[in-house]
């Protein structure tokens, strides 16, 4: 399935099931267990409950570790195994685009999460670690490729794909959507010039796509 089909179909009702998993089973995600009287078992009221407004936003990274036999939750169990690279992907350009906007173009933020309401990832693990948020590319994980037993060369070629259906979304959804004075040109930018946006091996896919872009920016044609 090309990524258009993926992320304007199946992807919603996916995102819905692992949504509805994180609800029912618990999420990992330390801003997100305040929500919770019970947390696997334990009463988790935290004194963040304040502090981490909009609810139900968050999740972690953690959250998306198939880990059944340590009597933790798969919460990607009820999505087909053939889509899980996909959706994997889907859920990247979601936080992606998130993290760019809230720490690039942070005036238009409010008016950008009006039109989109994006999830947010953290890297909590319960109380364990330091709360913040994660990488968007930590999505691809070696821990969780591994879990799923998702060969890493064929999610390599799946993101080649994915990297190209993101800026094309992307110059399309800045050019539909009044975003204060946000365009794709200064988006693709930022993204360019901060290094969170192109780390890693996928980051290079990523940043080379962007740099197309910049060029010929009829990419979809």
């Amino acid at each position: 399935m090309d990524p258009g089909s993926y992320y304007y179909g199946e992807f919603r009702s996916h995102f819905e099931v692992f949504w509805r998993s994180l609800e029912k089973n618990g999420s990992c995600s330390r801003a997100r267990a305040h929500q919770r009287e019970e947390f696997w078992g334990h009463r988790m009221r935290s004194l963040i409950a304040n502090l981490s407004r909009p609810e139900g936003q968050h999740f972690s990274v953690g959250d998306l570790v198939a880990t059944p036999e340590k009597g933790l939750p798969d919460h990607l169990a009820d999505i087909p195994e053939e889509d899980q690279c996909d959706f994997l992907c889907a859920l990247f350009y979601t936080v992606l685009v998130d993290q760019v906007m809230y720490t690039h173009r942070r005036v238009d933020y409010a008016a950008f999460r009006l039109v989109t309401q994006y999830p947010k990832m953290d890297r909590t693990v319960g109380w364990a670690y330091t709360m913040m948020m994660a990488n968007p590319y930590e999505v691809f994980d070696r821990e969780i490729l591994d879990s799923r037993k998702l060969p890493e060369a064929t999610l390599i070629e799946k993101f080649e794909l994915w990297a190209r259906f993101v800026v094309v979304d992307l110059q399309r959804f800045f050019s539909e959507y009044a975003i204060g004075t946000t365009t794709w040109s200064a988006v693709r930018e930022a993204m360019l010039s901060d290094q969170e946006c192109v780390w890693g091996r996928y980051g290079s896919i990523f940043r080379q796509t962007l740099l197309k872009d910049r060029t010929d920016p009829q990419l979809d044609s």
